[in-house]
């Protein structure tokens, strides 16, 4: 099947086109072998229900295409009238299986029209009408005065006359000075995960920049004032992509690096290379040992985390694959560009898409590597490799079917304080599913869960949003003919949580194909969602769930550094007298109200500079308390705050990636 020389005339498409809306309709599964395959459908004018073509003209007026699909369920389902069907049949397709198609209903099952309160100042419009696609908003602390900020970046850009920005709010709706910025140099990717931010401290001053790519092969860098920095963006190539980048110290000076992939924007995505840049004030430089060449590129983004605990850290990716090669393949690499011993863990003609998980499940001080993947002949579902390249015993887990471009969220869902793993699915027709799984492999009681759409679109989140201080799955869906976009929440039991799904007003056709991201924005302890609707929307609810960074997986990659996951194992000898493992929390100050001197309480999982600072409510630091190396365990610190005025403040505790803000009152 060749797509540069179909059988079917484009006029006869566009009066089939015309005819599609009022003729029977078909659901059918068409086997397909490559992204060529699904291009050639796209070609054809048929609804693909379960991938995704984009389409771009080169300066030589050339087309070149983008695909997402899991071409390793060897077949994608197509929605068409008969005439469309047997053009399909025609350009020597094989039909699987068909079912007539019924338009799906204008309301979701059990859905709930605004009935989770809007938290103080959002939804944000964006300002230059530019959607929102495969987002996920960045939420930190980028101008470090103790108040959460939330970025995101837009997509469906042109330059010059409408570029895509970066922009970042206050928590209460607000621009932050120097925002929104111009990405000048190209639009921002409208597929994959391409354009999302990451946050970290590059130049080691405890201050944040915001780093990110675009489908134009530029790589962007701004401090927390919107200023780019010096020798950005940098160019890797035209029709390049530039995805989803890592921010973590690989050279233990205390500064981060940016890890990054960098691949032919259309299949079959050659060109691909991983990049690990030192950036300095006068620009920046690939880390010896880098760029690092790859057979081929997949649209995933790096993680880095430190797998054998020995004190340095490494950088885990994913690579792409074909039936006719290369291999598809898990690769470590030393923060020096040298492969890992044990690695690559070859997979097979499936490419990876999916980005990885670095967390360490069963306690042994090394970070496992969970993927979503179908090796050749062997199980679709969720994969452990160790830090020697070993399948972990017991593992995969199954997954039907998987999605192309998210990852495993790993966090504690029924309150027992061991992880439990999940992840959402694509089901074609309106059949996709939130998958749960515990560490012995057992699905979780009432999943897999049900979306009533075809793509739960993009990663899931965890954290609790209904109250009972369990940890709830949290996703987008995408919109379908009648049927809105919508956030679902399922509870540690399967069931859909109290107040979910949820659809904004105006909701029709529009989607939430994005990864949401969960934190407690304003210090008071619950659960804020924020996520970005297709229709140029970033939305935040303010739920009555406890937050609990420690037990959540809060957004894309598991933090804002997008450094997918943990940075180091706890280990185990960072264990508490009842035998488990610190965790990651502070607590509310006692007493409060105070008068003059108070205690913060806080835990932290493994030795790391700690950071706890104080400031007013206008984002003022009052007082810097601690600054320095811990250990893990407990720690007491104590506030004398004679020189203040009654009112309230903030206190904020930063420990490597993890970061918790909480409110304490001052009363004479």
């Amino acid at each position: 099947m060749k797509f540069l020389s179909l059988v079917v005339a484009l006029s006869f498409i566009v009066e089939a086109n015309a005819a599609l809306v009022t003729s029977r309709l078909v659901a059918a599964r068409v086997d397909v072998r490559s992204e060529a395959d699904v291009v050639a459908l796209h070609q054809l004018g048929v609804r693909i229900e379960d991938a995704k073509v984009r389409e771009r003209v080169a300066l030589d007026g050339s087309t070149r295409y983008n695909v997402k699909a899991c071409l390793e369920n060897g077949f994608v389902t197509i929605i068409a009238d008969q005439a469309h069907l047997d053009a399909v049949k025609q350009n020597g397709f094989s039909i699987r299986s068909s079912s007539d198609y019924i338009e799906p209903s204008s309301v979701a099952q059990s859905a709930k029209l605004d009935t989770m309160p809007l938290q103080f100042g959002w939804p944000r419009m964006i300002f230059n009408g530019n959607s929102l696609y495969e987002n996920s908003p960045t939420i930190d602390d980028i101008d470090e005065n103790g108040q959460l900020d939330i970025s995101v970046t837009n997509a469906w850009g042109s330059y010059p006359a409408n570029p895509p920005y970066l922009i970042t709010w206050r928590r209460n709706g607000g621009y932050l000075a120097g925002f929104p910025v111009p990405l000048e140099a190209g639009q921002i990717q409208s597929s994959a995960d391409g354009g999302i931010s990451a946050a970290g401290d590059i130049f080691g001053d405890n201050k944040l920049e915001l780093v990110c790519g675009d489908e134009n092969g530029f790589l962007y860098a701004f401090n927390s004032g919107g200023q780019a920095l010096t020798g950005f963006p940098v160019n890797y190539g035209t029709f390049t992509g530039v995805y989803v980048p890592a921010l973590a110290d690989l050279d233990n000076d205390g500064k981060a690096e940016i890890a990054v992939i960098s691949h032919a924007w259309d299949s079959p995505y050659g060109n691909a290379f991983l990049h690990v840049l030192k950036v300095t004030a006068t620009g920046p430089a690939e880390l010896p040992g880098f760029p690092v060449a790859l057979e081929r590129g997949a649209e995933n983004s790096p993680a880095i985390g430190d797998l054998d605990g020995n004190g340095t850290r490494e950088i885990v990716i994913c690579t792409g694959g074909s039936s006719s090669g290369p291999s598809s393949k898990i690769i470590a690499y030393t923060s020096t560009g040298q492969v890992v011993s044990g690695f690559p863990y070859v997979v097979g003609a499936n490419s990876i898409g999916n980005s990885p998980t670095l967390f360490d499940i069963n306690n042994d001080g090394k970070l496992e590597i969970l993927v979503r993947m179908k090796p050749d002949g062997n199980v679709n579902g969720i994969y452990a490799i160790n830090y020697l390249g070993q399948l972990l015993p017991g593992f995969p887990f199954p997954i039907t079917y998987g999605h192309v471009n998210a990852c495993v969220a790993v966090g504690d869902m029924d309150g027992d304080n061991i992880p439990e793993l999940a992840y959402g699915g694509v089901e074609a027709v309106d059949s996709g599913k939130v998958w749960a799984y515990n560490l012995s492999g057992t699905l979780m009681p009432g999943f897999p869960a049900r979306v009533y759409r075809t793509w739960v679109d993009g990663s899931v989140a965890i954290a609790d949003v209904d109250g009972d201080r369990k940890g709830d799955v949290v996703c987008g869906t995408n919109g379908v003919s009648n049927k809105p976009g919508v956030i679902y929440a399922f509870n540690h039991l399967g069931q859909v949580a109290q107040g979910f799904p949820i659809i904004p007003g105006n909701p029709i056709l529009n989607s939430f194909e994005t990864h949401p991201t969960l934190t407690d924005i304003d210090g008071d302890g619950d659960t804020e969602i924020f996520a970005g609707r297709l229709d140029k929307y970033v939305y935040g609810w303010d739920t009555p769930g406890a937050f609990d960074s420690a037990k959540a997986w809060t957004t894309f990659k598991g933090n804002a550094a997008r450094t997918g996951g943990q940075l180091r194992a706890p280990g185990p000898s960072a264990v508490s007298e009842t035998g488990q493992p610190f965790e990651f929390r502070l607590d509310q100050n006692y007493p409060n109200p105070f008068n003059p001197v108070t205690n913060f309480q806080f835990s932290i999982g493994n030795s790391q500079v700690t950071i706890l600072k104080v400031y007013d409510l206008l984002g003022r630091e009052v007082a810097t308390l601690l600054n320095e190396v811990k250990p893990a365990g407990e720690h007491t610190v104590a506030f004398n705050a004679a020189h203040l005025a009654s009112g309230v403040y903030i206190y904020r505790l930063r420990a490597g990636s993890f970061v918790q803000t909480r409110r304490l009152v001052l009363l004479r």
